[in-house]
């Protein structure tokens, strides 16, 4: 009979404020009802990105974005621990008025 005991370690990676940031952009501040925006997410974290999970949060009623209904979840993991993600989103505007595009 055999025994085999395989040990994983997985470095705990810290985050503080100051080594981190998240910003959300729009390619545009005006947009007629029916033509779309861009909405960009950028994380940065000097020390790596192993793991991430917020929502990007928008007014439902001014736009409309792939069948969600006002919040899109992101989800990532990866060990490879990159300085920065990106994800980007297509939006159309439903109605004027003013909103903005916020990641909880």
């Amino acid at each position: 009979m055999c025994l085999i005991f395989v040990l994983i370690i997985i470095p705990k990676k810290e985050v503080s404020a100051v080594d981190s940031a998240g910003e959300v952009t729009v390619n545009t501040n005006s947009v007629i009802v029916g033509n779309e925006i861009t909405v960009t997410i950028v994380l940065k974290c000097n020390s790596g990105i192993g793991a991430a999970m917020f929502n990007l949060v928008y007014d439902k009623n001014v736009f409309v974005c792939d069948g969600y209904d006002g919040v899109i979840p992101i989800n990532y993991m990866d060990m490879d621990f990159p300085t920065q993600l990106e994800w980007k989103y297509k939006f159309t505007a439903k109605q004027v008025g003013e909103t903005k595009f916020d990641i909880e």
